[in-house]
């Protein structure tokens, strides 16, 4: 099963937009880079999700809302040294780590020319 969450946190300006997605069934939180066009395993914010360590909310979202939002997350800034640091770390991730919009269950709301309200 997955639930997804848009994370908010106030650190971060309000429009930012961040979309996570708890799979219940392999344990792992993962969230969505446009940088890959992938879900990647979310390590760095799985202790955030489980125990607020880092002051985030993470309010519960629909498919279909999470459909919407993925296409308004922006991509990381390959610029600045953490990005760059997250990206490889991302793209050296075992498959095992990484799903498709179609594998989180996301690829009907993808592509009708329509967004889901």
């Amino acid at each position: 099963m997955i639930d997804f969450y848009r994370v908010n946190n106030p650190a971060r300006p309000p429009e930012t937009v961040v979309v996570v997605a708890e799979d219940t069934e392999a344990g792992i939180l993962l969230r969505w880079v446009p940088n890959t066009d992938l879900w990647h395993r979310a390590s760095e914010l799985e202790n955030d999700y489980l125990f607020g360590d880092e002051g985030g909310t993470y309010e519960p979202i629909s498919a279909e809302e999470a459909a919407r939002l993925v296409r308004l997350v922006q991509p990381f800034d390959k610029r600045r040294i953490v990005a760059q640091r997250l990206l490889t770390k991302y793209k050296e991730q075992l498959p095992v780590e990484q799903r498709t919009n179609a594998e989180m269950g996301l690829s009907q709301f993808q592509g009708t020319g329509t967004l889901p309200h």
